[in-house]
């Protein structure tokens, strides 16, 4: 227990120590493993997404040189709007998972934050891909994904 001396007055300082020793105990192996988990996780959400919006063909996929997983649909159109809610859904749902969690177990908001932050950087393409399907007007195209060119498609209607 620490008396910290201002104005007169002490105060007691206890919770910074006991916070820390907490997140110290985190090993690396464990945020490897709340990595892979994490990437798993955004796939399987991808999945609810495709399904939520009807598709029936999905598959996963994976280019380990480029460090790049994807979940898709084969040969199944969307409209941008449908496409926006897909590469949008795993964002918004460890957010608000993270939410919750935030309020359930706020001793550990850092690793919460830290899980959050790396998820972010998950969704950085489907920001990009969304940002582009805005700038293109997303009633006015439609997307499709190829497994045997392992290619995704968007397609402006005029």
């Amino acid at each position: 227990m620490l008396y910290w001396p201002w104005r007169g007055r002490f105060f007691v300082v206890v919770e910074l120590k006991y916070t820390f020793e907490i997140h110290k105990s985190l090993s690396l192996f464990f945020y490897l493993k709340t990595f892979r988990t994490l990437l798993i996780l955004h796939e399987l959400l991808y999945a609810v997404a495709y399904k939520i919006k009807g598709a029936n063909n999905l598959y996963f996929g994976a280019q380990l040189s480029k460090f790049l997983f994807y979940a898709a649909s084969d040969q199944e159109r969307f409209t941008g709007e449908q496409f926006k809610f897909i590469a949008l859904f795993p964002f918004v749902s460890v957010a608000v998972l993270a939410g919750f969690s935030l309020i359930i177990f706020p001793q550990y908001f850092q690793f919460i934050f830290t899980v959050l932050f790396i998820h972010q950087m998950f969704c950085g393409a489907d920001f990009a891909v969304v940002s582009f399907l805005r700038k293109q007007g997303l009633t006015n195209v439609l997307t499709f994904d190829s497994r045997e060119e392992e290619t995704t498609y968007f397609l402006k209607c005029a």
